[in-house]
């Protein structure tokens, strides 16, 4: 009788330990994937290419360099937001009357969509929306931005990623009042597009990566 109780006794520890070692195995199983959400900082070096007839023509800017600084938020593996400031300086070209330098800003919020993840390597495309402001000695010219481009990082740690930027801007320059030597633009609407290149862009990514 003892030998039974004993025997029936195991039987029961066994199928309730099995039992548990299944019910673990079903959550690991199911159990669900981490979800990428945190703040992310970025600081890079900024180079700005003006491409339209306007700065040839009217305003003829070489191109210039300064920084980018961006402070954003990841709201899951496919989607980030950020809040960007870029400057850069200009020089007028050599055969234009004016002289000085003109700074040019732009604030923007962007998105980032990351398309792919391959080992250490992320590209990404990126879309944005904001308003910038060109101003030198002589004239100062304010306008929105709508800029597209694209993205690539790699992630030098779990945390650190090393990328570059490129990226080409719309600019409506609306309400120009706009003076060169013989020809007065007023109260006109200017096409201030331009290219740009975010390099060595230092990204700090925290919270879940």
């Amino acid at each position: 009788m003892k030998k039974i109780c004993l025997i029936l006794t195991l039987a029961v520890v066994t199928t309730a330990l099995s039992s548990d070692l299944r019910a673990q195995n079903v959550g690991r199983l199911w159990k669900p994937r981490r979800v990428e959400k945190g703040v992310s900082l970025a600081f890079s070096g900024a180079t700005t290419w003006f491409i339209t007839e306007f700065y040839r023509i009217y305003l003829p800017l070489r191109p210039g360099s300064g920084w980018c600084a961006e402070f954003g938020y990841r709201w899951n593996r496919w989607l980030q937001t950020y809040a960007t400031a870029t400057y850069t300086e200009h020089e007028p070209r050599s055969w234009w009357q004016w002289s000085g330098k003109y700074g040019f800003l732009a604030v923007e919020l962007k998105a980032v969509v990351p398309l792919v993840r391959w080992r250490r390597v992320r590209p990404a495309a990126v879309f944005g929306y904001g308003k910038a402001v060109l101003k030198g000695e002589q004239e100062e010219l304010l306008g929105h931005t709508l800029s597209t481009g694209v993205l690539v990082e790699y992630f030098l740690t779990r945390r650190w990623t090393l990328g570059a930027e490129a990226l080409v801007r719309y600019i409506d320059y609306t309400s120009v009042q706009y003076r060169v030597p013989g020809v007065r633009l007023s109260y006109g609407t200017v096409n201030g597009s331009h290219s740009v290149l975010l390099w060595l862009r230092l990204a700090l990514h925290l919270g879940r990566i």
